[in-house]
């Protein structure tokens, strides 16, 4: 348990720190600016709320494994339902506060309805789970390099900051579907 609290802690500080480098000035950064750097104010933002949202999802599916909580496990469904529903939302709601709220509650949520949904679906054979997280991985790449319009200026939180959310927490939750069937295997 002490392990969950400090993943969840190492998420939170994550999405913080990746949500605080746009809020801390100006949330538009100017392509043709002399200090505008690509790196460290779009990639590594983007890079940070991406991870966070990876761990989160792990650390969802994790403590629903391991607390074996009836009415969590009972409602894990609908939790992720919602939070999924949350992060699209995030597609066209771009207020500071969603952004935030979202991006710290919603991966543990989705982690959890991941876990959920592979007692319903093939998720629990190993290469299906592989390709799923390669396949989330791709356009969690591409996400890393949105908000460049023809404008030449770059939103640091944008539409993709939702999707970015989503894609990491499932990858995070078929992670841990991963090393729950593993522990499984090892342990019949």
């Amino acid at each position: 348990m002490n392990v969950n609290i400090k993943m969840m802690v190492i998420s939170v500080a994550l999405a913080i720190i990746s949500l605080a480098i746009p809020y801390s000035g100006n949330n538009i950064a100017w392509v043709n600016d002399a200090d505008y750097s690509f790196l460290t104010q779009v990639a590594l933002p983007h890079l940070g709320i991406t991870i966070s949202s990876i761990i989160g999802g792990y650390n969802g599916a994790l403590y629903l494994s391991i607390t074996k909580d009836q009415t969590l496990d009972q409602l894990a469904g609908i939790y992720g339902i919602v939070a999924t529903l949350m992060l699209i939302g995030g597609l066209y709601v771009s207020e500071p506060v969603y952004v935030f709220i979202y991006s710290l509650t919603c991966p543990p949520l989705v982690g959890i309805g991941t876990l959920k949904l592979s007692e319903y679906m093939p998720l629990r054979k190993r290469g299906v789970t592989f390709t799923l997280i390669t396949l989330l991985l791709i356009p969690s790449i591409a996400l890393l390099c949105i908000g460049i319009t023809s404008r030449d200026w770059i939103m640091i939180i944008d539409f993709g900051t939702g999707l970015r959310v989503l894609f990491g927490a499932l990858m995070g939750g078929l992670a841990a579907n991963i090393k729950l069937m593993t522990l499984t295997e090892a342990h019949p």
